[in-house]
């Protein structure tokens, strides 16, 4: 009687930890943040290319640069950080928040690297 209750307490033990251990799986994150950073992340790329984005960033525009996001992605939540080697992290409160980390030397005649992130939620 006591091997058979050994032996259950014993199987229990096992398919707990073959459970917690093999079905916890990592969360996957959703599609929509995926889509937002592809989308932000392309729209940054394509105003780079244009030479629109050095110019702006070297000027200091950061509201321009946030109004075109805003018109282009259709949404009102985001925002824009430029800096040089440390950000400073804006406070935003929402359980959605997905970051765009972009980075430029700056353009033929002046070296100046830039660090542009783009947060939306």
């Amino acid at each position: 009687m006591l091997r058979i209750l050994e032996a259950v307490i014993s199987i229990i033990t096992l398919l707990t930890f073959f459970f917690g251990y093999f079905l916890a799986f990592p969360s996957i994150p959703s599609l929509e943040s995926i889509n937002w950073k592809l989308q932000t992340y392309n729209l940054l790329k394509t105003l780079d290319e244009k030479g629109m984005l050095r110019n702006f960033i070297l000027q200091n525009r950061s509201t321009t640069l946030k109004n075109i996001l805003k018109t282009y992605l259709g949404t009102k939540n985001l925002e824009v950080v430029i800096c040089e080697t440390q950000c400073n992290l804006p406070e935003i409160e929402s359980e959605k928040l997905t970051s765009i980390f972009y980075l430029i030397s700056g353009n033929s005649t002046h070296f100046s690297p830039k660090q542009i992130l783009v947060y939306r939620w």
